[in-house]
């Protein structure tokens, strides 16, 4: 059976960004705090593309060049002890975007340790209703 879609109510769209690497202080160890580490980001923003696929404009669209833009420079100047503080950080960045209801992402903090070859959190935060 085929499912029928509500065009008043369209299913879930998202803009994905996956393999985003960069360099920043992280670390809970004093070592850590004088060092840059690579951490490489997957996100997923949830947002209606219907406006923009159907103007063609970018005025329309969740632009993720300038998500990439913004969410690198959240990151190189930030300098979080732990990866927990940093992923909740880039996710009210992204959810301080116009029309993204939703995000998902993962940070792997590259070498974090000697037996492994990331360590990783993954966390899905929605947008709150206004007060």
């Amino acid at each position: 059976m085929s499912e029928i879609l509500d065009p008043g109510n369209p299913g879930p769209d998202v803009i994905k960004l996956e393999g985003l690497r960069l360099l920043c202080t992280l670390g809970m160890h004093e070592w850590e705090r004088h060092v840059n580490r690579e951490v490489c980001l997957d996100l997923a923003l949830h947002t209606d593309i219907s406006a923009a696929a159907a103007s063609d404009k970018i005025e329309d669209a969740v632009d993720y060049s300038g998500v990439i833009k913004r969410i690198s420079e959240f990151v190189i100047g930030s300098k979080f002890n732990l990866i927990e503080a940093l992923a909740e950080g880039i996710a009210a960045e992204c959810l301080s975007l116009p029309g993204v209801t939703r995000v998902d992402l993962k940070v792997e903090k590259v070498g974090a340790s000697e037996i492994a070859s990331r360590v990783a959190v993954e966390i899905t935060r929605p947008r709150l209703a206004s007060s």
